[in-house]
């Protein structure tokens, strides 16, 4: 029911999964694409929702949003996902399709699978995490506004 979610102003933020499904029932598109789970360097807006976090996020998916859903605005982006963050036009929603709740230590439970950093990334440059501490902050501000509209 993202549509009530959106028509009631329900903060709410769709992590890897929950992008698709956001953007799916939005109208967008999802397509099945090769797995991947590695850090990456990702292109993210000047969002409220990403102050404090650095590019180098935990990426661990096999699909991907390929065009945004309705009154979705494309806020990050990755080498391999093109919508790799949205925000809601004018409901307090975010998706993100890297996950801010995988931490370093969580990689041996998927170790045979995850793929080695390249370059210069790395858990030391990854604060994905601190979405989850901006979403209540940035949700409440957003609803706030839409309550005033």
């Amino acid at each position: 029911r993202v549509r009530d979610l959106v028509s009631r102003s329900v903060p709410t933020l769709g992590v890897c999964f929950g992008q698709q499904v956001v953007h799916s029932a939005l109208g967008g598109s999802v397509v099945a694409d090769e797995l991947t789970t590695d850090l990456v360097d990702a292109d993210l807006d000047a969002d409220p929702l990403f102050d404090g976090v650095t590019p180098t996020v935990p990426a661990l998916h096999g699909d991907l949003v390929t065009e945004p859903g309705d009154d979705v605005a494309v806020i990050g982006s990755a080498p391999h996902a093109p919508v790799f963050a949205g925000r809601h036009e004018r409901a307090p929603l975010w998706t993100v399709q890297f996950h801010p709740d995988f931490r370093r230590r969580h990689v041996e439970l998927v170790a045979d699978d995850w793929n080695e950093p390249v370059g210069d990334v790395g858990w030391d440059d990854c604060y994905a995490h601190r979405v989850l501490e901006r979403v209540g902050a940035v949700a409440t501000e957003r609803a706030g506004d839409a309550a005033a509209r």
